[in-house]
């Protein structure tokens, strides 16, 4: 993952940065982390999927309890399976940049949510597959390593 700081978005209770990210199929994703600068015991984590021509601005009102919210851009034409895959690389990332499972990740979206986001949702709310998830992320291997 490479951070670039989005001063423009930050601001004193704020950090911003951009963030790009190598799918499992090499394509570059793009989104925002956006931390709260207050130290609280357990913070919150969020990935929020937006669409190819959606503003990433980060919802404050969401972080004023504190946490990180993480804004993945999804690009366009891309297929369901990939945004799948897309969506949990990124859980993956905030679970593991904010201490947390990916079990106790929340997933945000506005209107009726996409299908990768139902996906992605029932995939968390499945024993063995969250299994499989924290495996690979005790192997440090990412997402590559999960059976065909």
């Amino acid at each position: 993952m490479f951070l670039t700081p989005r001063p423009e978005l930050s601001s004193a209770w704020l950090e911003v940065h951009e963030f790009r990210l190598r799918s499992h199929d090499g394509i570059r994703l793009f989104g925002i982390r956006a931390e709260c600068q207050q130290s609280l015991a357990r913070s919150r984590a969020q990935v929020r999927l937006l669409g190819p021509c959606d503003s990433p601005e980060p919802d404050a009102s969401e972080l004023l309890e504190g946490g990180t919210e993480f804004l993945v851009q999804e690009p366009a034409g891309r297929k369901l399976e990939d945004r799948v895959m897309d969506l949990l690389r990124v859980i993956r990332l905030a679970a593991r940049h904010s201490g947390r499972p990916v079990s106790e990740v929340d997933l945000l979206s506005e209107g009726n949510p996409p299908d990768e986001v139902l996906i992605v949702s029932q995939l968390l709310a499945d024993e063995e597959a969250l299994q499989i998830l924290s495996r690979a992320d005790d192997e440090s291997t990412g997402l590559d390593s999960l059976p065909d």
